[in-house]
């Protein structure tokens, strides 16, 4: 995270990651979701704020963010977005990315992610966006 003098923390717009991740913290170690008891949207952003960081290292895994990501990974509503998307990325040829190990010497993610993309959804050869 960024390194905020204490003096410009209110300037920031959270204050400082530490202060940022307690909140969310104690938030979660007393609901269920962000708006109490029942699932809203508020709930889609911070799920997806909270499940990718923490997968790929980036986020700490306190217990009250394990225990929100179960919540969220076990709807129904969830479960059917996944396989939506597996079955479309199925389609491109793509996998699903999985996390870095630390510990493992293979890669999930392709050292060039443009060249992993189909040809076909690449843009033409004259494009000076190609490669």
């Amino acid at each position: 995270g960024w390194e905020v003098p204490t003096d410009k923390e209110r300037m920031f717009g959270y204050g400082n990651t530490d202060r940022a991740i307690a909140v969310l913290d104690e938030l979660l170690s007393l609901r269920n979701y962000v708006c109490g008891d029942r699932f809203t949207a508020a709930d889609v952003y911070l799920g997806s704020q909270i499940m990718f960081p923490m997968q790929f290292g980036m986020l700490p895994k306190k217990e009250s963010f394990l225990r929100y990501r179960d919540r969220l990974t076990a709807r129904e509503a969830y479960k059917r977005g996944n396989e939506i998307d597996d079955r479309a990325g199925a389609k491109m040829g793509l996998a699903s990315p999985q996390p870095h190990s630390r510990n493992s010497s293979t890669q999930c993610w392709p050292s060039d992610p443009v060249r992993a993309v189909p040809a076909r959804l690449l843009p033409p050869t004259g494009d000076s966006r190609s490669r």
